[in-house]
């Protein structure tokens, strides 16, 4: 079967759509399938990273004036983009699937796409636009099916929740920690990890309020950011700066082995949260979209993370918190909270839809 991943990545637009496509593309070729992805060019992409996991990359223009961003609402070239999908799809065919992740595209879009493939799955986090699809997923804890009952056809597959999750590889490849006491750790290690991209550099940030901390013991501070993250120069001059020992790590490789060595984790609420409460991580998730919200409030309400918003005095809050899980126990209460989010089998559950039907 052939498989078409329509998705982006850009420094407005983030690394979240692509990192989650690219996590079922490779449960797909496991068994068999022949993935395709179909990526706009703009800065900030991963295109080449998708190309060094062996996938094939059909790169379509940027078109002129057209701001992709993380805006709820369609592009307004969508029909260009759907012309130029459309062309790179003629070298393709037969494609069984086309599978769409991409906030700025909807309805219209998929319509003129479906003559030209065998069946449209949509991935979506917002339930705000009609889809003209076959399959909907929804991984977000909180999401229920009924949210998009007015939105996709009668005969639409909706998957919704966290037991759909397209964790990466790298991350499902390992066992989850049981019975790691933290607190009692003589050092607290901090992970740092505020999305790919982190155009307003909340991790300076983070970095700026943890500076004045006065922790109960010794921390230990590791920063990860992606391969395009724009404040990547400043943050690495920032960590010299600082009381405690940090270190700035750039797209490492071994993200997996690096956040089970961490006594909790600064994170952002989108994706990257499932793969923390997987890993059972406990974690104070900073909400830097809209569209993580509705995770965020969810894995709070859970117990499986602390939820701060980005509102005025949010660096006191931060303060207050990590203060208060690095001298309770609420960290090993947290920690088992995350371990009945995921269990990381989402990404297989998902192939199957796809190659079963």
């Amino acid at each position: 079967m052939k498989f078409v991943f329509r998705t982006d990545a850009s420094l407005s637009i983030g690394n979240g759509h692509v990192m989650r496509c690219l996590s079922l593309a490779q449960a797909l070729r496991a068994h068999g399938g022949a993935c395709v992805f179909v990526c706009a060019s703009d800065a900030g992409n991963l295109n080449a990273l998708v190309s060094s996991h062996g996938f094939a990359v059909c790169s379509l223009p940027v078109f002129p004036n057209e701001k992709r961003t993380h805006s709820e609402q369609p592009l307004s070239l969508w029909r260009e983009d759907a012309l130029a999908t459309t062309q790179a799809l003629q070298t393709l065919k037969p494609v069984d699937w086309l599978i769409l992740d991409h906030y700025g595209l909807d309805q219209q879009w998929e319509q003129e796409l479906r003559p030209h493939v065998g069946q449209l799955m949509v991935i979506d986090d917002l339930a705000n636009r009609a889809h003209a699809c076959d399959i909907l997923l929804d991984q977000n804890p909180g999401r229920l099916a009924e949210d998009y009952a007015h939105w996709v056809p009668s005969n639409c597959k909706v998957l919704t929740g966290p037991s759909f999750a397209m964790l990466r590889e790298d991350i499902t490849d390992h066992h989850p920690k049981t019975g790691f006491n933290a607190a009692s750790n003589d050092i607290a290690n901090i992970l740092i990890s505020l999305g790919g991209v982190d155009s307003d550099n909340i991790t300076g940030q983070v970095l700026q309020a943890l500076q004045s901390f006065k922790p109960a013991k010794p921390l230990a501070i590791q920063v990860v950011m992606g391969p395009n993250a724009p404040w990547i120069d400043s943050v690495k001059s920032q960590s010299d700066a600082m009381h405690c020992p940090t270190r700035v790590l750039q797209n490492p490789g071994n993200f997996a082995d690096l956040m089970c060595e961490q006594t909790l984790a600064i994170g952002a609420a989108g994706s990257s949260a499932l793969e923390r409460c997987y890993l059972r991580l406990a974690s104070i998730n900073l909400v830097l979209a809209a569209n993580q919200r509705l995770s965020a409030t969810a894995l709070h309400a859970a117990g499986a993370c602390v939820l701060l918003e980005m509102t005025p005095g949010w660096q006191d809050y931060l303060l207050d918190h990590l203060a208060g899980l690095l001298k309770t126990d609420q960290l090993m209460a947290m920690q088992q909270a995350c371990s009945e989010i995921t269990d990381g089998q989402g990404t297989r559950r998902v192939r199957q839809e796809l190659l079963h039907v």
